[in-house]
């Protein structure tokens, strides 16, 4: 394609053709090369978020969850206002 376009032809390419190109293009590009894309663009890791991504694969009890999340700052309720959920909504 660069060498058609530096002798000045005209290039034909199919959509098909295209499709291939990007495929082919998207395959050569690193791992390291998308996460230094994401990083200029202001996406960072913190250790918060990886800690996040760490507890997702764990098994935690509920309770346990809860309480992680409330420490976090999650308004969490307990199970006593949870059960008074249906009551409350019952009355609109």
């Amino acid at each position: 394609m660069i060498s058609a376009t530096d002798r000045k032809e005209q290039l034909q390419v199919s959509v098909l053709n295209a499709v291939f190109y990007i495929d082919q293009s998207w395959n050569t590009v690193s791992q390291k090369a998308i996460a230094n894309c994401f990083r200029h663009a202001g996406f960072h890791n913190s250790p918060e978020s990886e800690e996040l991504l760490e507890d997702a694969n764990e098994y935690l009890p509920l309770t346990e969850l809860s309480e992680k999340l409330r420490n976090r700052g999650y308004a969490i309720p307990d199970e006593k206002s949870y059960a008074k959920i249906d009551v409350e909504s019952s009355r609109c």
